[in-house]
């Protein structure tokens, strides 16, 4: 009995080193990213598929230039401003707490209908408009477009972060600015957030891995970002349908219903895909305002999402590399081979359980682990059943 713990506990430290070698040597591995990112995409795509949208979402009305609008239109795109003016004005009259333009007004435009569309950005103090970050990671400020009519009215970043794989997955809480780290220029979602729930940014304080501030109630609100790019990670909960919606061409028209706007957060984008805003995201190929609607939505519920601490990601890997290297070094590898895959299942559900409670953890890791280390461990001591237990 002595010599079978003894022989146990040999099992364990062997276990034990590999798997920390081989979660030190995945990680620096490209193909670990790449796992770990499309793995995290399929639990987020089931959970938004299974999950509901968290109560938060009744409080955004998003206007849409859809097909019905184009095919409506008399116009072509980019629309005259003076239509924009107009639904300005209509979204307004209607009770909207704050309205948020998505994309820059671009195109040609005339003394005339710039006037129209300055008068109705400047009589709307609840307004956000867009601005960009070109292919060089430089404020595009649009000149000569109509962002640049009323200097007064909030700014905010619409571009949205993507990684070496092309999907979006972040979102920037502020531009930092290099010379003064504590200085940024806001995001579109921090903007509208400022706007809707009259954020003071006198409290406004930029930590290492949180973003702090306080809302015009006093209540404290704490982004966790990433310390390099001051970005949080999208918490996506809503395809374009689960949002409610109005076509602008209906808003245009003056034909809806005042409550679907009255006290609503109102979102202003391009939904169709003949205009070419379209996003690859965990949850697959949204427009862009649906995109900036969940990027807005995680921070205006506070649904975020955040990293389990390393310390119990070891702990349990190695945990699961032992029982999954007794198992095979006692009944043989079919065995074995049988209870490593019902680990890894088991895995995988605890991991979509852990997103549903805004919970990350490296995706990759443990089922590497437990599928690579107990061979490794059987090889290099050589046991048999026999010789561990007789």
């Amino acid at each position: 009995m002595t010599n079978a713990i003894k022989k146990i506990s040999i099992i364990t430290s062997v276990s034990i080193v590999i798997t920390l070698l081989v979660l030190a040597v995945s990680s620096l591995l490209p193909l670990n990213d790449t796992l770990n990112r499309s793995l995290y995409d399929r639990l987020a795509k089931e959970k938004c598929r299974l999950v509901k949208p968290p109560a938060e979402i009744a409080g955004i009305t998003l206007v849409l230039i859809d097909n019905n609008t184009l095919n409506k239109m008399q116009s072509r795109w980019p629309y005259p401003r003076s239509d924009f003016a107009t639904v300005i004005d209509n979204i307004e009259k209607a009770g909207a707490k704050a309205i948020a333009f998505d994309f820059t007004f671009m195109g040609q435009s005339t003394p005339e209908e710039d006037a129209l569309l300055k008068n109705s950005i400047e009589k709307n103090s609840n307004l956000i408009l867009a601005c960009t970050v070109d292919e060089r990671g430089i404020l595009d400020f649009c000149p000569g477009s109509a962002n640049n009519l009323a200097k007064d009215t909030p700014l905010g970043i619409v571009t949205k972060l993507q990684d070496d794989d092309g999907v979006s997955r972040s979102a920037l809480t502020y531009l930092v600015n290099t010379d003064d780290p504590k200085k940024g220029f806001l995001s579109w979602e921090i903007q509208l957030l400022k706007t809707a729930k009259a954020v003071s940014m006198d409290s406004f304080s930029n930590e290492t891995d949180r973003v702090t501030f306080k809302d015009g109630e006093g209540k404290a609100w704490s982004i966790p970002v990433n310390p390099k790019t001051k970005s949080f990670m999208i918490n996506f909960t809503a395809h374009t349908t689960d949002f409610k919606y109005l076509s602008f061409y209906n808003v245009l028209k003056g034909d809806f219903g005042p409550a679907v706007l009255k006290d609503k957060i109102v979102m202003v984008g391009l939904a169709s895909s003949i205009l070419a805003d379209i996003h690859n995201t965990p949850i697959g190929w949204i427009p862009g305002i649906t995109l900036n609607a969940n990027s807005f939505l995680t921070l205006y519920s506070r649904n975020f999402l955040t990293d389990l601490p390393p310390l119990f990601v070891y702990i349990l890997t190695i945990l699961a590399v032992i029982l999954a290297s007794l198992i095979t070094m006692k009944y043989g590898n079919k065995a074995g081979y049988i209870f490593i895959a019902a680990e890894v299942a088991l895995f995988f559900l605890l991991s979509y359980l852990l997103l549903t409670m805004g919970y990350l953890w490296n995706y990759s890791g443990l089922p590497l682990a437990v599928i690579i280390c107990p061979i490794i461990t059987k090889k290099i001591l050589g046991l048999t059943y026999h010789d561990l237990y007789v």
